[in-house]
């Protein structure tokens, strides 16, 4: 994580620069995942058995840390405005990103809206961040 205090459009807009060009440090923690874990004990069988084996190559590693995977807008009266600042993120005038990007990154966006029944809410979301493509709601009625 890294915290930043800045105008939100700018922020987004940068974003995708910044952790390509400063990319997180890799993971550290001595304990493995259970998928590493799988992984090390099936590659260790394959060497025991004499047969070849295939490790990643570290360019396809140092390209995932350097790509975001998720947004995760925590501020529910306003990060719906902020939407728009994610369109054209992965390119500005003096490069294109995309190369790094498999997909595009999960926005989370928490909102609220007075509307009770989803088609109204759903409507009501989309006139608010005056975002057209398709998005996936899930709605929580409190």
């Amino acid at each position: 994580m890294r915290v930043s205090c800045e105008n939100g459009h700018d922020f987004i807009r940068r974003a995708a620069s910044r952790v390509h060009d400063n990319p997180f440090p890799p993971h550290t923690d001595s304990r493995p995942s259970r998928t590493e874990g799988k992984e090390r004990k099936r590659l260790q069988k394959q060497v025991v058995e004499g047969k070849s084996i295939v490790l990643p190559a570290i360019t396809e590693l140092v390209l995932f840390r350097k790509a975001i995977s998720h947004f995760v807008m925590n501020l529910p009266d306003s990060a719906i405005t902020f939407l728009n600042a994610f369109r054209g993120m992965l390119s500005d005038e003096s490069r294109d990103l995309s190369r790094v990007y498999e997909q595009m990154p999960m926005v989370h966006c928490h909102c609220f809206t007075r509307e009770q029944e989803f088609e109204a809410a759903q409507k009501d979301i989309r006139q608010v961040s005056g975002v057209r493509c398709p998005l996936n709601f899930y709605l929580y009625i409190i």
